[in-house]
C-alpha cells in the first residue's frame, strides 16, 4: 500500500496535499497542512526538521484528528529518515489502527528492514486495513520465509467474515502468483478449490506457469485444472 492509497482509505482529498510550501517561516501546523509528503525535498528537510518533535507529539495526541495524526507521523519520518526509526516503530503497537498503519507506511519508506519485522507482527492485527498494509510490505521481500508466512495467512480465520472470504485473500494470492515457486505447486493446487473465485482463478495462472499446461480461460477451465490436480495427486478433495 503506497502512501497515496492510504490517503484514500483515510478519506484525505489528494488535491489538498499538492502544494509545496516555499516559505521557510511556516509553523509546524502550517507546514503539516501544506506539505506533499511523497515529495519532501532536501531543502524542506533542512528548513522544517526542527518540527520533528512537534510532529511526534501531534501523532501521539488524542486532541488531534485522525488525518492530522496520521500525516504527522509520516512527515516526522520523512524529515528525519534515519533518526526516526525507533520513534516511529513504537507506534506499531498504538491502540489506534490508523497509527499502526501510519507506522508501517513510514517504516517502509525509511527502513524497509524494520518494516519487514513490524509487518510480520501486524499480519495478525485486528484491523483489516492494517493487515492488508502488512501484506503489501511483505510483498517487497523475495525471501522464502516471507512467502511461507503469506501462505499461512491465506486461510487464517480472521481473513474471513463467517464463510465469506475477505479481500485480503485475493491480495495475498495475487502477489504469490507473480513469481510462483516449484515447491508451492501443492499450495496452488489446493487454491484451485477455494470458494473465492478470485483466489481460484489466480491459482490457475500459477498452475499454467509451473506445469506448462494450458487449459484455456473459460469457466470450464477451472474444473479441468481441478481434475488435473487430483489426477496428478497434487491434492486430495
Amino acid at each position: 500500500m503506497k502512501i497515496v492509497s492510504a490517503f484514500l482509505i483515510l478519506g484525505l482529498p489528494l488535491a489538498s496535499w499538492s502544494s509545496v510550501p516555499a516559505a521557510k517561516n511556516l509553523n509546524a501546523l502550517e507546514f503539516l497542512r501544506e506539505a506533499q509528503v511523497e515529495t519532501i525535498t532536501n531543502e524542506q528537510k533542512e528548513n522544517f526538521k526542527k518540527y520533528y518533535g512537534d510532529y511526534l507529539k501531534m501523532a501521539a495526541s488524542n486532541q488531534q484528528g485522525m488525518k492530522v495524526r496520521w500525516k504527522a507521523l509520516i512527515l516526522a519520518a520523512k524529515l528525519d529518515p534515519s533518526g526516526s526509526v525507533q520513534d516511529v516503530a513504537t507506534f506499531a503497537k498504538h491502540e489506534d489502527w490508523f497509527m499502526r498503519n501510519a507506522a508501517l507506511m513510514a517504516l517502509q519508506e525509511t527502513s524497509p528492514y524494520e518494516a519487514q519485522a513490524v509487518a510480520k507482527q501486524l499480519l495478525k492485527d485486528k484491523a483489516l486495513v492494517v493487515r492488508s498494509a502488512a501484506v503489501d510490505v511483505l510483498t517487497h521481500s523475495t525471501a522464502k520465509e516471507s512467502r511461507d508466512i503469506l501462505w499461512k495467512e491465506l486461510n487464517q480465520k480472521y481473513n474471513f467474515k463467517g464463510q465469506q472470504s475477505l479481500w485480503i485473500r485475493p491480495q495475498i494470492i495475487n502477489h504469490l502468483v507473480k513469481s510462483p515457486r516449484a515447491d508451492e505447486l501443492k499450495y496452488f493446487s489446493e487454491a484451485l478449490f477455494d470458494k473465492d473465485q478470485q483466489v481460484s482463478r489466480s491459482a490457475m495462472t500459477a498452475m499454467e506457469n509451473l506445469t506448462r499446461q494450458n487449459f484455456g480461460r473459460s469457466p470450464a477451465s477451472l474444473k479441468t485444472w481441478q481434475d488435473y490436480a487430483q489426477q496428478k495427486g497434487l491434492v486430495i478433495q
